[in-house]
């Protein structure tokens, strides 16, 4: 039954390390039935599989935000020497602009960070919190004169300060996704 039951146990244990983040987790293949040594293979080639998709993704994301980074650039220094030729009538939709190019920093920062964790698979990261009535707020600026333009209201009566366990930046991404 040892005969048996230890590769059992030991797929167990690989499986068990994949889900907790651990790359190119190999289990042993020399012992046991055919069926079982056959399976133990087909695992580790799985496990090198999913830990080369992880990495050509962490490529794609640390590439793609390098990339858009000069272009980030560019757009923030047009933005930037437009502050003393705006009117005081456009100011507000200046403003909305410069706030809109820094989310956009901020996405990329994070898409940076993202790409430069080793191992985002294990362990938890904390979660962040927010107040949502500063977000709804700063994403009600964003908005308002677009929606207004278009016909739509947009009400704030029911604001209140909830604490929701999601970062700031997250929650304004929902909320553009839903405006």
């Amino acid at each position: 039954s040892r005969w048996v039951l230890r590769p059992l146990a030991q797929l167990e244990r690989g499986v068990l390390a994949v889900a907790a983040g651990e790359r190119r987790t190999h289990v042993p293949v020399k012992a046991g039935p055919t069926e079982l040594r056959a399976l133990g293979t087909s695992f580790n080639r799985m496990s090198d599989a999913v830990a080369e998709a992880a990495e050509q993704q962490r490529r794609l994301v640390a590439d793609a935000s390098h990339q858009m980074r000069n272009p980030m650039a560019a757009l923030r220094f047009r933005v930037d020497t437009l502050a003393d030729q705006v009117k005081p009538d456009g100011m507000r939709t200046y403003q909305g602009c410069v706030g809109e190019v820094e989310r956009m920093e901020l996405l990329l920062d994070g898409l940076l960070a993202l790409a430069s964790v080793e191992n985002v698979a294990t362990g938890l990261a904390e979660l962040d919190e927010s107040d949502t009535a500063t977000v709804l707020l700063e994403r009600y600026e964003a908005w308002h004169p677009a929606a207004e333009r278009a016909g739509i209201r947009l009400d704030l009566s029911t604001l209140e300060h909830d604490i929701v366990a999601i970062s700031e930046s997250d929650l304004g991404q929902v909320l553009d996704v839903l405006l």
